[in-house]
Formats: structure tokens, sequence, C-alpha cells
């Protein structure tokens, strides 16, 4: 059993790690591309951002002649342009395209301690106590996070970490199911 964890917490966090980088990685290149199109094409059609400003500013509510001024005062200074156009019409800081090693990194030590704490009693005991205590401690755990979660988005603590400790009995259920199906003893 100790193995068979050791070896999903590995498993599963290097897949959540790489998986995190992949994914921040090319948003990081897209995100990359988009400003070095918008880059040249301020270069070879200066106009067109001045309008893509103005029509942002339009989109935010403000009044067309003043929208279309502040846009060519912007314009003038085409960084600034740039990342008015990012920020504002585009929804993103074009200086924090992330960091796609720190994100694998976070993710990796996140699944790996969540993943440890189901695993802990199986490294002091065996069998039915070790099965108990498991189920108790990934419960408490899951319960805390989500009552953290809750209360950090104000969606309510006791519903939160209700929430998460249904989520993570589902998906414990389906792993012992897997196992049953495979006839997995747990010792």
């Amino acid at each position: 059993m100790r193995l068979a964890g050791l070896a999903s917490l590995v498993a599963g966090a290097g897949s959540m790690a790489v998986g995190e980088y992949i994914s921040m990685q090319a948003q990081k290149e897209l995100l990359e591309r988009v400003l070095s199109d918008a880059r040249a094409e301020q270069r070879t059609d200066p106009n067109a951002m001045t309008a893509r400003l103005a029509a942002v500013f339009q989109r935010a509510g403000v009044h067309p002649d003043d929208a279309r001024h502040a846009a060519e005062t912007v314009a003038q200074h085409p960084e600034q342009a740039l990342d008015t156009y990012a920020r504002i019409g585009l929804g993103f800081n074009p200086k924090e395209l992330g960091a796609p090693v720190g994100a694998a990194i976070s993710s990796l030590l996140t699944f790996a301690a969540g993943a440890l704490i189901p695993l802990l009693p199986w490294f002091f005991w065996s069998g039915t106590t070790a099965v108990l205590i498991s189920i108790s401690l990934s419960t408490v755990a899951a319960a805390a996070i989500g009552g953290y979660l809750g209360q950090q988005t104000g969606k309510g603590v006791v519903w939160s970490a209700a929430r998460q400790v249904l989520v993570v009995a589902v998906a414990a259920t389906a792993t012992y199911l897997v196992g049953r199906i495979f006839r997995v003893r747990v010792t």
C-alpha cells in the first residue's frame, strides 16, 4: 500500500506539474504572440491601434469623441498604447504573462501534500486501522480546505467545506471501486 501510494503521489504530482507547465507556457506564448502582432501592427498602421483604443474606451462607456481624443493621446506613446490595449481591451497585464516553472513547482508541491495526507497512516498502521485513519484525515483536510476557500470567496464556510468533502468522497469511491474491480486487497 505504501509503495502504491508513493508511486501514485509521484506520478500524480509529476503529471500535474508537467500539465501546469505546458498550460502556462502555451498561454504565455500565445499572449506574447498577441503583443508581438499588436506591436507590428502599431509600426505598420498606427491608426489601427488608435481605432482599437477608441473602441475599447467606448465599450468602457466613454463618449465617442472623448474616446477618440483619449486614444489619440495614448497612441502617441507606443508602449503605453500597447499596455493600455492589452490591459483594458484584452484583459491581461503584459508585464505579468505568467511563470510556467513557478506554476509547475506550486502544482507539484500542492498535489504531493494533498496526496500525502491519506497515505500517512499507512506508514504507521495497516488494515482497517489505516483505512479509518486515512479516511478521517482526508475528510478533515478536505473540509478545512473547502471551509478556507468558502471563507475567502464569500460562498460560505459550511457549504464549501461540505462540497469539498463530497467531491473528495466521490473521487475516493471511484478509486475504491476500481480497486474492487481489479480485486486489489488493502493491507
